[in-house]
């Protein structure tokens, strides 16, 4: 979801047990902080 320069989204997949995050964690970044964009229309 897009909130301005701001992106909030959501762990899709199951992460190893050493990361913080866990599948459905909801996450909040910058656009600056992004590697990767799709071009969707």
């Amino acid at each position: 979801m897009n909130e301005g320069e701001s992106f909030i989204g959501e762990v899709i997949t199951e992460l190893p047990p050493m990361f913080v995050l866990e599948k459905r964690s909801k996450i909040k970044l910058k656009k600056r902080d992004l590697l990767y964009k799709p071009n969707y229309k």
